[in-house]
């Protein structure tokens, strides 16, 4: 067994470990803003009239931006630093990826929010609880996203992938290399999307019994 992997580099399971970690970090923080941004916009939107359109125009606004373009927008225009209050707050790379997510998150949780919310007024229980799966879906599509990071020197899963990679002379040990990265990341998804479809299976078979109006 020693023989077979003997191709894989001295510590790289712990950083490529430690590096995904980050992929799941930016996907965790861009989850819990997109919920409290997507959430209170949704919120608004029930109002109707020139408060609902305008939300809907700018929900449309920025579910066309480019996550990369965005992103590296962002890296380029923003300050290293914000004051707010007096206080000075440092912009990592960590945070500019998690910025240039928000866009494609806030209008996935914005769309998915609003239908449950109509689903759940028409009574269709069942319909309005796929919000929670949906939002698991998202997650996971986020941690992949967050890859995106390594263009611009974020030391996530892939950037430890391909940092490792590089170091490598012969070919066909770098690829076997990015083949175990490949497969751990995959290993995630594929998890990922089971228990989703553990949760959606579970709503249905706890609530398909109850009488839909």
């Amino acid at each position: 067994m020693n023989d077979i992997l003997s191709f894989i580099p001295q510590g790289f399971i712990g950083a490529l470990a430690s590096g995904m970690l980050v992929n799941f970090k930016i996907a965790s923080l861009t989850l819990l803003f997109s919920l409290l941004i997507g959430g209170s916009l949704v919120g608004f939107s029930l109002a109707g009239g020139f408060v609902g359109k305008s939300i809907g125009f700018f929900i449309a606004l920025i579910r066309a931006m480019p996550t990369f373009l965005v992103m590296i927008s962002l890296l380029y225009l923003l300050p290293r630093q914000i004051v707010i209050a007096g206080s000075t707050w440092p912009l990592s790379n960590v945070s500019i990826v998690v910025l240039s997510l928000l866009p494609y998150a806030v209008a996935y949780v914005f769309d998915h929010f609003l239908e449950s919310v109509r689903q759940w007024r028409l009574g269709q229980i069942i319909t309005a609880l796929q919000l929670l799966p949906n939002l698991m879906r998202m997650y996971f599509v986020l941690i992949m996203s967050s890859a995106s990071g390594a263009a611009i020197g974020v030391t996530e899963g892939v950037a430890t992938l391909v940092r490792y990679a590089m170091r490598i002379e012969a070919i066909d040990q770098r690829l076997m290399l990015f083949a175990v990265g490949i497969i751990c990341f995959g290993i995630i998804m594929q998890s990922g999307f089971v228990v989703v479809n553990l949760v959606r299976a579970a709503l249905i078979s706890r609530f398909s019994k109850q009488p839909q109006s």
